[in-house]
């Protein structure tokens, strides 16, 4: 699990690029109940950047990387909102649909 406290990727890029290296083939989840308090709390706009750092550069030291997003703390409008506003910033600011291997 690579979290995102304080919108940085914990731990550093190059710890767990190098080992996505060592260890090919790994699921890997990029972030904790991103839209709560007690867990990475950080803003749609930040999840989406800092997703896209860590997918990008998992998927470059090792691609064979599944990636996952981590999921919201419950379903609800609420939740789901926050969900279409990094998805909706993801794709504003790159141009693209965030890449999603697996969606927990």
């Amino acid at each position: 699990m690579i979290r995102l406290w304080n919108c940085a990727l914990t731990p550093p890029a190059k710890d767990f690029v190098a080992e996505a290296t060592r260890r090919p083939g790994q699921v890997w989840l990029i972030g904790n109940e991103p839209d709560v308090s007690e867990q990475d709390n950080v803003s749609p706009q930040c999840l989406a950047e800092r997703y896209h750092d860590a997918y990008t550069a998992l998927k470059r030291a090792d691609p064979t990387a599944k990636v996952a997003m981590g999921g919201v703390v419950q379903v609800s409008p609420l939740r789901l909102k926050y969900l279409d506003q990094a998805l909706a910033a993801h794709e504003s600011r790159y141009g693209d649909p965030m890449p999603v291997d697996i969606l927990k």
